[in-house]
């Protein structure tokens, strides 16, 4: 803090918090009460404008040095954080290219595994049905008709192996310090299909309209109503 704002704080603070205390205190219950209110809020406008006097030029001059130096600084960094984006978007791009091209594989491995574990287990039902076949013909060899129809009805019983995964890794080498995630973002394509609870209330336009009707607003869902503000001049 410097030594100007200190002086300052030091002629200031304490009468400020003292007027503030003060004006904290009233209530207004009659026009005694109100009179003192508004001598204090007088007071209170006058000592605003003391601080204003005091302290506006210091904020201006600390504003502008503050723009400057943002100014400064914007044209050093403006271009690394657009050579970043550049860099971010690049890699962003590639890496997706690739996750598309992992997964392109990967489902036409699955297709290819897919169908070989299909012709297998044709391959191991037909087995599974020979061999049953050959049970009720050797049961017919030794006159058990019987037992031959039984093993023709009964259900072939085939052990599958069960499915095998297919996983293609990702070709993407990380590197230290540069990381990509997955961001999901939206853009608007027809407003009009919005539903209700996504749409946001324009305040700022419900206000122009209720300062300029006044007590004649007729905006559906919305009460205009009024309040008394007293202002205090310096």
């Amino acid at each position: 803090m410097s030594t100007e704002i200190a002086v300052i704080e030091a002629a200031i603070f304490a009468p400020a918090k003292e007027l503030a205390t003060q004006a904290l205190a009233i209530r207004v219950t009659n026009n005694q009460d109100r009179a003192c209110a508004a001598a204090l809020g007088l007071g209170i406008a006058s000592m605003a404008k003391r601080v204003h006097e005091s302290f506006d030029p210091i904020v201006d001059a600390n504003f502008k040095a503050h723009r400057v130096a943002v100014a400064q600084r914007a044209a050093v960094l403006d271009p690394l954080e657009s050579a970043k984006r550049h860099l971010a978007s690049a890699i962003g791009g590639y890496d997706q290219e690739m996750e598309r091209q992992r997964r392109a594989e990967e489902q036409r491995l699955q297709n290819e595994q897919r169908e070989r574990e299909a012709q297998e287990n044709a391959r191991l039902r037909r087995e599974a049905e020979d061999r049953q076949l050959s049970e009720a013909e050797a049961a017919l060899e030794i006159g058990d008709a019987d037992l031959a129809e039984a093993i023709v009805s009964a259900p072939t019983l085939v052990e599958l192996p069960p499915p095998m995964p297919v996983i293609v890794p990702s070709a993407v080498q990380a590197v230290s310090g540069a990381s990509t995630r997955t961001v999901w973002k939206f853009k608007i394509v027809d407003a009009a299909k919005i539903p209700r609870e996504y749409l946001a209330v324009d305040e700022v336009k419900i206000g122009g309209v209720v300062r300029a009707m006044k007590g004649a607003t007729n905006i559906p869902g919305v009460q205009a109503y009024s309040e008394a503000v007293t202002a205090f001049r310096s």
